[in-house]
């Protein structure tokens, strides 16, 4: 049973769509499908975040786009990838760029022959701490974590399930916006299970070919969670590095919130 706090504190932060398939039951099964029919608009959205490496110099301007990135992922990888991966090296760099006014987010992959799943909890719990402790303003600035998950990277649908749960327990105290993300490989999951592993989180559906499109519009169509930050990979060639071009094939709504202006969003991978 999940916990009115939590489909309290998803719903506050903008991530709407799959708090609603809860209160299917509750007579609001009419607003759970508002605006899958159609693609987010070719054009938008008109922001997005870039990933980058801890100490990797502030993001370039995106393929395809002549503006500089609204906000910033910071790719902490697993700790297993090498010193710039170090939790200390996230912890840091999240602050850096959360305290120079920069809307960021915190990415750690998920990848069993790593550590394990109540190792990553741990690491986890420890960088939200840090970040609450040490950053101005983290209710702003900060959108929280991001789970790679792909297609398990070894772990299990139902570890990968508990992993949420976890997450959304450490986050759901915490001030302002910030909560999870989940960046999954859609089509690695039939779509009942990719719902799930979905938890209350933001979804952020790797949207790489036609086939994850297609798995990402599935969710949409069956369960009604509409509204995604698709990630695009900029080193793929036309059309599946531009993330105008992406959003325009993808059903529903880009994710969006108040505190980081209403604009919709998408993110952006870079080696």
């Amino acid at each position: 049973m999940i916990q009115k706090s939590k489909i309290e504190k998803s719903l506050v932060r903008g991530g709407m769509s799959n708090c609603l398939v809860l209160f299917a039951a509750i007579a609001v099964s009419s607003l759970m499908f508002t605006g899958s029919a159609s693609a987010q608009s070719t054009g938008t959205p008109a922001n997005y975040l870039f990933n980058s490496y801890p100490s990797q110099a502030y993001p370039p301007t995106a393929p395809y786009e002549s503006t500089a990135p609204d906000g910033i992922v910071v790719e902490g990888l697993y700790p297993s990838a090498g010193s710039y991966y170090s939790i200390s090296n996230v912890e840091q760099w999240t602050v850096h760029w959360v305290n120079a006014g920069d809307d960021t987010v915190t990415e750690i992959s998920a990848y069993s022959p790593g550590q394990s799943l109540s190792a990553y909890e741990s690491e986890l719990n420890q960088i939200t701490k840090y970040v609450e402790a040490n950053a101005t303003n983290p209710g702003k600035y900060w959108g929280g974590l991001m789970i790679d998950e792909e297609g398990g990277y070894g772990f299990s649908a139902s570890q990968l399930e508990t992993l949420n749960l976890y997450v959304q327990n450490i986050l759901t105290p915490t001030s302002g916006l910030s909560w999870y993300f989940t960046e999954i490989e859609p089509n690695s999951w039939n779509t009942a299970t990719y719902n799930s592993i979905l938890e209350l989180s933001w979804a952020d559906p790797e949207s790489y070919s036609t086939s994850t499109i297609g798995d990402v519009n599935a969710e949409c169509t069956t369960y009604g969670m509409c509204e995604n930050m698709v990630e695009v990979d900029t080193d793929f060639t036309y059309p599946y590095d531009d993330y105008v071009y992406v959003t325009g094939q993808v059903n529903g709504t880009g994710w969006t919130n108040s505190y980081w202006g209403g604009a919709y969003w998408a993110n952006l991978w870079r080696s």
